[in-house]
């Protein structure tokens, strides 16, 4: 599925990327949010049976149009793309044939980042994933962990976003709460939501998708760039009488208590799964501090621990405890262990040059991958 809404320079090429499969049994779905661009127009030039158009009868919030969405899928799984997203060519034929040998209710996978050309500097790979066997792994143990450590880490989890989910389970996720998307984050939400419904995920161990960042998405905003404030202020107000978790502190944005709101709100849903979990409000509190910095909105750690007595109306807050982890040197030793893994992965990976200048067109883009890994799998004598 792939929602958007007035995109229509980004969009053309998701589209094109999701068709590029051999497989006839795909539904590419594009959800419409009510664009008033040429959105309309752009899909009906696409003349493949395999490509369903629906138009939303109103402007609805991220996480009641992904609803929407959901509720005109066909198929036994679903997933959900970005319009500035894109599917690597053969990518869904090779996860069938997986799929076939490696039964689950759920499939992951290591995806690349892509950013869109935008203040004035080229298309370029952001994030470069690692390739490897594919492996299954449990969630519950994963997912209760996680929400002990208030969210942190929560990419870890597979979601409804560039992962693959067994209809029955979206089907029971409805039954039990009315709707599958219940935050201001629904790929978040998901994460926490999918652990109480399925023991197990396969993680393929190569891209299916690429993630795209572009200037009009939400992605891109956080990545700066003049129309940052407007993007996310729009995106907020949208939710109009948006009801943030009854424990989380509401004298910050909104936008801050995206990750909180979603934990919390899965663990009410499901308290099979997240019984006994005591959440490390403190720990929260530094995963909010990291969001907000990424997203260029002003918060400091100060401001927090002065605030203190109205945050404990809320939730428990050590004002040592969230010095300490702050400053603790397992958050910089572990940063700086991953950059430095990360490095060493760069330096013999053959997209490594795109990480400085890439096409300036995510479709583009996932065809050079496809044809560089190729070229390796051909000259190695193993599978591209």
């Amino acid at each position: 599925m792939i929602p958007t809404r007035e995109r229509c320079e980004t969009l053309p090429f998701a589209i094109r990327s999701a068709l590029g499969q051999e497989t006839r049994d795909l539904q590419v779905l594009v959800s419409d949010n009510q664009s008033t661009d040429a959105t309309p127009e752009i899909v009906r030039g696409f003349a493949d049976p395999r490509l369903t158009y629906v138009r939303a009868p109103r402007r609805m919030p991220m996480s009641e149009h992904w609803d929407f969405a959901l509720e005109h899928a066909d198929g036994k799984y679903v997933t959900f793309i970005g319009d500035d997203d894109a599917v690597m060519p053969g990518g869904i034929d090779r996860l069938l044939e997986l799929m076939s040998r490696l039964p689950s209710d759920v499939y992951t996978w290591p995806r690349d980042g892509y950013v869109w050309p935008m203040n004035g500097r080229p298309g370029r790979l952001e994030y470069i994933a690692s390739l490897g066997a594919p492996f299954t792994f449990e969630l519950p143990t994963l997912a209760r962990k996680i929400a002990r450590r208030g969210g942190w880490n929560w990419g870890r989890l597979p979601c409804l976003y560039h992962s693959l989910v067994r209809r029955q389970i979206t089907e029971e996720m409805k039954r039990k709460a009315g709707r599958v998307f219940d935050s201001l984050a629904p790929d978040i939400f998901t994460a926490f939501t999918l652990p109480a419904l399925a023991e197990r995920a396969v993680n393929v161990g190569r891209g299916i998708t690429v993630s795209g960042y572009s200037p009009k998405s939400f992605g891109g905003a956080v990545r700066g760039g003049r129309t940052r404030v407007r993007i996310l202020d729009q995106f907020i107000a949208e939710y109009g009488g948006f009801q943030l978790h009854p424990r989380l502190f509401p004298g910050i944005p909104e936008l801050m208590n995206e990750l909180p709101d979603a934990l919390l709100k899965a663990m009410d849903a499901y308290p099979e799964l997240y019984r006994g979990i005591n959440v490390d409000f403190n720990l929260m509190w530094i995963a909010i501090l990291r969001m907000a910095k990424g997203f260029g909105l002003s918060l400091a750690l100060n401001e927090v621990i002065r605030r203190r007595r109205e945050i404990a109306r809320y939730h428990s807050l050590s004002p040592i405890r969230l010095a300490l982890y702050s400053t603790f040197p397992f958050q910089r030793l572990s940063g700086l262990w991953s950059f430095a893994k990360y490095q060493r992965h760069l330096r013999t990976n053959p997209l490594k040059d795109l990480a400085k200048a890439a096409p300036a067109n995510i479709y583009d883009l996932v065809r050079e991958i496809d044809a560089r890994l190729c070229r390796i799998g051909a000259e190695s004598g193993s599978p591209a």
